[in-house]
């Protein structure tokens, strides 16, 4: 051991110390560390790229603060190590959500009661905390309800279907507060089809659902006095019997309602096989005698392919024309004038929403799919906007930039949920249409936004067997986009005298 104050053995090498170079060493570095320094403080034009991108990495989140979780379902059960959250089967289904004065009002459908239970969950805006309404017991495999704000406070008109003897009926209610007032039955069918959807207008109410005749499905409709749901007096079908319509949707407006449904048309060949001439017969072979009278062929035969097998080689599976209609109707429900296509000929809609821009037109947000199991590339998202006099104004994404999912508009905002990660989400102008690039948004984490209130979304998100809810506030404007745009104006040429 050396003495204190002594430079250690291992720095003396031959005689001669090594702290003179160290020294060196150290100078050398430290001038290398202030020439970083001072180019990290002035970037030149070739760096701005990265500085911006070092900067945008340390941006805050554009949502943030969640509230409190409310949860629905069984929320002990928790998930296998190796589960994925998002493809995991639970207990808690969720419908079409609304805003009301106080806060969200969300439909469900979840196990209790030694079947499914219909709740309508009501979580207050600025707490976040939640309470339940039960609705009614459910028998059989259906969806969560459908509900329409009355604009009376927080009162909310709800319409759910249930079996009814060898068919299945449309129960209509409305909730306010926590009183639950039902009201009349009608007849809806025996379909697969589960499409419901509600509206409230000007002291009515207006409530839609398909319904299957032979092989083609019609658009049904019942008018109603929102004062007085006890009675209904007739509902009556708005498509003609010779078009396959489903899916409808029904929007209020100042004066009236859209009523938004799905048309089908005929399917496509990818190849046509009748346009090619048939293969030619095979030339038969002769037969030869045999040497022996008692031999036999025993050569085996050729294996003939079942002519129901589809030969994607020549073509493949055909794919389903489908198309997006817009009918006006007035204050009653009744048709106003012809219904409007809203996307092109060529469609193969896989799926679309429809709500009310805040200048009053309607928006309408639809998936272009022409895979014929719905690919998992997905298709371009359009966005159109359809005036009161009829004018129509699109907006869409590149054809090389594919989502996924089915859009859904919120006031103010929309969102595609996806299997791949965080949703979707884009900023909606008051003209409906979207005024920024659709992008993934990460601050979502695996919550799928589904109502908003100005910049307060609300979340839903499996977890184990239950359903948390959840409120986050939102940034009008994406932080990274505004720093890459800001970036990319600062990098643009400066205007000189000699321009």
């Amino acid at each position: 051991m050396s003495e204190k104050g002594e430079a250690p053995r291992e720095l003396e090498r031959g005689g001669r110390s090594l702290w003179p170079i160290l020294g060196v060493l150290a100078a050398v570095l430290g001038g290398a560390a202030l020439l970083r320094a001072c180019l990290a403080e002035e970037p030149t034009t070739g760096q701005s790229g990265l500085a911006s991108a070092s900067a945008a990495t340390e941006l805050p989140p554009r949502c943030s603060q969640p509230s409190e979780p409310f949860v629905v379902g069984e929320a002990g059960k928790e998930l296998a190590e190796d589960a994925d959250p998002m493809l995991t089967p639970f207990a808690v289904v969720v419908g079409r959500a609304i805003h009301v004065d106080s806060g969200f009002v969300v439909p469900t459908l979840s196990e209790g009661d030694g079947g499914s239970v219909a709740n309508l969950v009501r979580i207050d805006e600025k707490t976040g905390a939640g309470s339940l309404i039960k609705l009614a017991r459910m028998r059989g495999d259906l969806d969560p309800p459908a509900l329409a704000a009355t604009g009376n406070g927080d009162e909310v008109l709800v319409a759910w279907l249930e079996p009814n003897a060898s068919s299945r009926s449309v129960r209509l209610a409305k909730i306010n507060g926590t009183q639950v007032t039902k009201g009349a039955e009608l007849p809806e069918g025996r379909d697969d089809s589960l499409a419901l959807d509600i509206a409230a207008g000007r002291g009515r109410g207006v409530v839609v659902w398909d319904m299957t005749e032979g092989d083609k499905s019609s658009v049904i409709l019942a008018s109603f006095e929102s004062t007085d749901l006890s009675s209904v007096p007739f509902s009556r079908r708005m498509t003609p019997k010779d078009v396959d319509a489903d899916s409808p949707r029904i929007v209020a407006t100042e004066d009236g309602f859209f009523l938004v449904y799905l048309v089908h048309g005929g399917e496509l060949q990818r190849e046509s096989f009748a346009s090619k001439p048939p293969p030619p017969e095979p030339t038969p072979t002769p037969k030869k005698r045999s040497k022996s009278k008692g031999a036999k062929n025993t050569k085996p035969k050729e294996d003939v392919p079942a002519s129901d097998e589809v030969d994607e080689s020549q073509g493949g599976e055909s794919i389903g024309r489908a198309w997006v209609y817009a009918m006006p109707l007035d204050g009653t429900g009744a048709q106003r004038s012809e219904a409007l296509r809203i996307s092109p000929e060529e469609s193969t809609v896989a799926g679309f929403d429809a709500a009310l821009g805040e200048d009053g037109a309607l928006v309408v947000a639809y998936r272009d799919d022409d895979a014929p199991t719905g690919g998992a590339a997905g298709g371009p998202l359009q966005v159109v906007r359809v005036t009161a006099g009829g004018s129509i104004e699109k907006y869409a994404t590149p054809e090389d930039e594919a989502v996924e999912g089915i859009p859904s508009l919120l006031p103010g905002w929309l969102s595609l949920s996806t299997l791949r990660g965080p949703d979707v989400l884009a900023r909606v102008g008051s003209n409906g249409l979207p005024k920024e690039t659709p992008q993934i948004e990460p601050s979502l984490g695996t919550g799928e936004p589904i109502a908003a209130g100005g910049n307060l979304l609300l979340l839903a998100e499996p977890k184990g067997r239950a359903m948390r809810f959840f409120s986050m506030r939102c940034l009008d404007e994406n932080p990274v986009a505004a720093v890459t745009s800001a970036a990319a104006s600062s990098s643009a040429k400066a205007p000189s005298l000699d321009d």
